[in-house]
């Protein structure tokens, strides 16, 4: 092999190995970029959940209009955002679990929020009593349905945050190993082509030392035999 050749050869093995890493850092971006964008989704939903918990409370305390529009406008809107959400996921397990929130959401709004509504526009027509509503209000647990969505939230963050960890984990371990690999392959190269090209060099120099010194001797042989001839 030339000397040319074994240079393309070892420089082209150490761009090889960082063009490696280079891949390395990008999945590992990509990871972490994805959970983040699943954790901001998930907080999102979450948000969206309990302003209609709140403002379906404000409403059976005070009547508003207004809050009751913000009810029904939440509603809509959630329901919108889990949609898009579940389109966007990027995540088989991250779709099932805003699906699964998506069922439990809805479940909400039709039997607990709208039954809560009527019962509410009842006391303002004077159908009902304040404490109808407690009592109707209690008998619907509505501690159970924002357990229910918490939870998968919960365990799809944790899940999100787990892989997050574990793939951060595993790009600093392969950078890390990957770089010391490439000094130690990148000296192991240089190494070998500086022998390379010191060798043959070294060889060179040795054969035209030769050469000199031969022709040295030959010149000392003839001024000898002019010598012995005068």
């Amino acid at each position: 092999m030339t000397i040319a050749k074994r240079l393309y050869v070892g420089f082209g093995a150490i761009l090889g190995t960082l063009l490696v890493l280079l891949i390395v850092y990008l999945f590992a971006a990509n990871n972490q970029g994805s959970a983040l964008e699943s954790v901001r989704t998930i907080e999102d939903v979450r948000y969206k959940i309990m302003q209609n918990r709140l403002n379906l409370n404000n409403f059976l305390l005070s009547g508003d209009p207004r809050d009751e529009e913000k009810v029904n406008k939440g509603m809509l809107e959630t329901a919108d955002t889990l949609k898009k959400s579940q389109t966007l996921a990027r995540s088989d397990s991250l779709r099932a679990a805003l699906s699964e929130v998506e069922i439990t959401e809805n479940g909400w709004g039709e039997n607990f929020a709208k039954p809560l509504l009527a019962k509410r526009h009842q006391v303002d027509s004077g159908d009902a009593t304040v404490s109808d509503l407690q009592i109707f209000y209690l008998q619907k647990d509505p501690a159970s349905w924002l357990a229910k969505s918490a939870a998968v939230l919960d365990q799809s963050s944790a899940e999100t945050t787990k892989s997050a960890d574990t793939a951060r984990t595993m790009s600093t371990l392969l950078t890390l190993v990957g770089t010391l690999g490439a000094i130690l392959f990148g000296g192991l190269v240089a190494f070998k082509t500086a022998k390379s090209i010191s060798e043959p060099l070294n060889h060179l120099i040795t054969v035209a030392r030769e050469i000199g010194d031969s022709g040295d001797l030959d010149q000392n042989i003839d001024i000898h035999r002019q010598d012995e001839i005068g």
